[in-house]
């Protein structure tokens, strides 16, 4: 994992981050969010290394960044928000030159290559020039430079940036092909209904502070929102629930109910078939997993 301990970062003035203490599991994606300003690339640049924090730790897989950080950096590959490509060389040529940074042997960086382009799709450009690709292609070269060393860990700061919603929706395939990979990602991003698609693990922090750390849609977090629909009123149904299955309903109207629950088929059919034999008139009843936008406003 990586382990976090008692992290502090100030700019003049601006505390950034404020004794930041959070450990990150491997085989996840990570959604790292939060409002403008609120230390997220801070976080970001101490995990990979490029800022030395006031105060605190950060291990990588057991390696003290601080203390050790060339060791530490061969687990870690890092894209920030702003990123640039080498115009004028080709996309294999672009690969081939990170390996060498790495210093990778060449048999390692020439079998390293085609993986790489086969990971990013992008085969069929390996003999153009940076200069010459679409803003998702370059994205995706990006990502491939940072990959050439095989890192354990992925950070990525804004990587959808700037990407039309066809490229978004690549990104994401790509993300989650990259975690059964075995690569764990961490991924800040403002988008939250994109982070959905593809995230298994939730950081927000706000004002230097992280201010929930934990994972989505899994074991006991998986829950999501029954909502009750009803063609005509009916009193008795918040009642019949407290009752019954000993659970409170949200009013919203008087036709209208919504009920936290867990991800249980069982249950709701058994919900849906005492609700019909008592009579209520249901007219629709449905479930849809919690948000990631609805857990982060939780938290406001």
């Amino acid at each position: 994992m990586i382990e976090i301990s008692e992290l502090y970062y100030e700019y003049p003035g601006v505390k950034a981050l404020n004794n930041v203490s959070v450990k990150i599991p491997k085989g996840t994606i990570t959604a790292l969010v939060g409002p403008n300003g609120s230390g997220k690339t801070t976080l970001l640049e101490c995990m990979a290394g490029l800022k030395r924090s006031y105060k605190g730790q950060v291990l990588v897989s057991g390696i003290d960044m601080q203390e050790n950080p060339r060791e530490a950096h061969k687990l870690i590959g890092h894209l920030p928000d702003v990123f640039g490509l080498y115009e004028n060389l080709t996309v294999e040529q672009c690969l081939r030159y990170q390996g060498m940074a790495h210093k990778l042997s060449n048999s390692v960086i020439e079998q390293r290559i085609p993986e790489v382009l086969v990971y990013l799709d992008l085969e069929h450009k390996a003999s153009a020039f940076a200069r010459t690709l679409s803003r998702g292609m370059r994205q995706r070269l990006a990502i491939g430079q940072t990959l050439m060393h095989m890192p354990q860990w992925l950070i990525l700061d804004e990587p959808a940036s700037g990407l039309d919603p066809e490229a978004r929706v690549a990104l994401s395939d790509l993300f989650i092909t990259l975690k059964n990979k075995g690569i764990s990602l961490i991924v800040s991003s403002h988008i939250l209904a994109e982070l959905d698609q593809y995230a298994n693990n939730l950081l927000i922090i706000r004002k230097g502070k992280i201010v929930e750390s934990k994972a989505l849609f899994h074991q006991e977090q998986n829950n999501g929102v029954i909502t009750i629909l009803l063609s005509a009123p009916h009193p008795l149904l918040p009642a019949y629930f407290r009752d019954t299955f000993s659970v409170e309903l949200k009013y919203i109207s008087e036709t209208h109910f919504e009920l936290s629950t867990q991800d249980d088929t069982m249950l709701r059919n058994q919900m849906l078939a005492q609700l019909i034999n008592k009579g209520v008139p249901v007219a629709d009843f449905y479930y849809r997993k919690t948000t990631l936008v609805e857990q982060y406003l939780d938290t406001l």
